[in-house]
């Protein structure tokens, strides 16, 4: 028996229920309060009307023609299939919560949970996405698939089943310039969605993931527009975000030929990565409470020298970093860049030296709360830099005090990637080192410490002599700038590494660092040992 068509069309004619619609068009009837009344859902997505009493009975899909068996599993009553009233209003094509056969939320994200129910991430994935989310400002859905927990592709074709809705090849798409208006850059960021087309009252919206409801429902708040969705890829979005919506530039402070220089060469980094922008926009980090203590006792002796202070804060990254930063400085504007921690003492002199890290007060890293393990980083820190001294010494190298500065500056980046990052960073990267928490920053942030660190020392005025080391120790083939030093850099981190994980290093496969160290093997292997020994 085939259900009456009162049931398959509106007073308009047309199906009441369209492809990823679910509310019934204004012209229909008001679901909400007929009585007696199904909601029956084909599996070609198609809804359907349906008399209570028509339980057991066939009825045709009126888009498909398949028949149906109307049933529980197929069919609910409009009550709890009708959307509640902080669902999309009537008439918002494109809109639609989960199927009526599924569960309501559990996580208040319907990705989330479909990604859940399909099997697609577990619980561990879901808890790590959310850390990072909290930090990087996106929703759990893109956080999942930037740090690769699910992939663009298999996200876009689960949306493409739930939704079945047509896709848009954004590549492939002219955008009008007068629809950039009505959808605000933060709104467009914050939720990963862009107007391509708008006809009277209705806007059209391209989203990764068109079941977000609380981005839809702002859109429609903040324009007064309908809304229809179309479904897009996340990569093919972000890059049309790009296009249309500039990356931040350096502010009035930079205007000058230094400032236009970092604007040219961190243009695309920004683009690409909201977290460079932030990173170049942090001080030094402040130095330690030990030798802030020291340098504020320094300040009142007669005796003390730039030397003895130099001893101190070379135990100390962040003292280092803050002094190399001044001396750097416009403010100071000496001829000579200084490149290494004793001639930035040397060009400040005692007075300032002490004013400028006791103006800033201490952070007692060791007793600091939170999960980065700044103890470790120190002892790191201080290996380097006298493992860099014994292999400066060894090449006959003139340039041992900017070797032994930068070696002691390498992970100024993860200061940075602390402060900014607060509920992730220090307990995803916890007991990682060297190569390995580069690479664990690359698959959390696509950003990692090496890059961070290059990108403050450029801000703070820093020479090639320290910035190439800090940016390709892990990379030193990629150096342009300052070969030797950043061979000698890698090498010094390479040995500290090996001595923390209690492994010997050999020098075989180090054969072309050795040769820009200006090292033979020779010349190297008592090094490692001296250094053992000394660690």
């Amino acid at each position: 028996m085939r259900i009456p068509s009162l049931f398959d069309l509106d007073s308009t004619g047309n199906a009441p229920y369209t492809t990823g619609t679910l509310e019934p068009k204004s012209e229909g009837v008001d679901l909400s309060e007929t009585a007696g009344v199904m909601v029956l859902q084909c599996t070609c997505g198609q809804k359907m009307r349906v008399p209570a009493e028509a339980m057991g009975k066939s009825a045709a899909c009126v888009k498909c023609g398949q028949k149906l068996t109307v049933s529980p599993q197929n069919a609910t009553p409009v009550e709890t299939a009708a959307s509640p009233r902080s669902d999309p209003p009537a008439s918002q094509p494109g809109v639609r919560p989960p199927s009526a056969t599924s569960t309501a939320p559990e996580n208040g994200e319907p990705a989330v949970d479909l990604l859940l129910a399909k099997g697609l991430i577990d619980d561990a994935k879901l808890r790590e996405a959310r850390l990072v989310q909290r930090d990087m400002g996106r929703a759990t859905w893109e956080t999942l698939i930037d740090i690769g927990h699910v992939g663009a592709d298999v996200f876009h074709a689960l949306m493409n089943k739930q939704e079945n809705m047509a896709n848009i090849d954004l590549k492939q798409y002219s955008i009008p310039g007068d629809v950039l208006q009505f959808v605000p850059e933060d709104l467009v960021r914050r939720g990963m969605l862009f107007p391509i087309d708008k006809l009277g009252k209705l806007l059209t919206l391209a989203m990764p993931c068109p079941i977000d409801g609380p981005a839809i429902r702002e859109v429609q708040e903040r324009t007064g527009l309908k809304v229809k969705l179309m479904l897009c890829s996340l990569p093919d979005l972000r890059d049309l975000i790009g296009e249309h919506f500039p990356p931040k530039r350096l502010g009035a402070a930079y205007d000058d030929a230094f400032g236009k220089e970092l604007a040219r060469e961190f243009a695309d980094l920004f683009a690409a990565n909201t977290l460079a922008s932030r990173v170049f926009d942090m001080p030094p980090p402040l130095p330690g409470a030990d030798t802030l203590a020291h340098f504020a006792k320094a300040a009142t002796e007669a005796g003390s020298s730039p030397a003895g202070l130099m001893e101190t804060a070379a135990l100390d990254p962040p003292a280092a970093a803050r002094l190399l930063s001044v001396a750097n400085s416009a403010a100071y504007g000496f001829a000579r860049r200084a490149d290494n921690l004793a001639l930035a003492l040397t060009l400040l002199g005692k007075e300032a030296a002490c004013d400028v890290i006791s103006r800033t007060g201490g952070t007692d890293y060791f007793a600091k709360a939170g999960e980065m393990d700044f103890k470790s980083l120190w002892q790191r820190a201080r290996k380097r830099s006298e493992a860099a001294r014994f292999l400066a010494e060894a090449s006959g190298s003139q340039r041992g005090p900017t070797v032994w500065t930068a070696a002691l500056l390498l992970e100024i980046g993860r200061f940075a990637l602390d402060a900014l990052l607060p509920n992730s960073y220090g307990s995803l990267t916890k007991g990682k080192s060297g190569a390995a928490l580069v690479a664990e920053e690359q698959r959390l942030y696509g950003f990692a410490h090496p890059e961070a660190g290059y990108i403050m020392a450029r801000a703070w005025n820093y020479p090639p002599s320290i910035t190439e080391p800090l940016r390709h120790w892990n990379t030193p083939d990629d150096a342009t700038k300052s070969r030797e030093i950043v061979a000698l850099v890698a090498l010094s981190a390479r040995m500290a590494e090996a001595l923390d994980n209690r492994s010997g290093l050999a020098t075989e496969g180090l054969d072309g660092l050795l040769e820009r160290a200006n090292l033979t093997r020779e010349q190297a292997e008592p090094v490692f040992k001296r250094f053992a020994a000394a660690g």
